[in-house]
């Protein structure tokens, strides 16, 4: 089985990019709520 190794590695290729995926997911929304929120907290128009 000399096979494992690569088939280790692509699986946490393939993990580190879906949490890095889920994390500028996570990121995007945040950034979407602040700026919604945004003019309601600082009302400076």
């Amino acid at each position: 089985m000399e096979s494992t190794p690569d088939a280790m590695a692509a699986i946490g290729f393939m993990a580190q990019w879906s949490s890095l995926s889920a994390a500028f997911a996570i990121l995007s929304v945040l950034v979407l709520l602040v700026a919604y929120q945004a003019p309601r907290t600082t009302p400076k128009g």
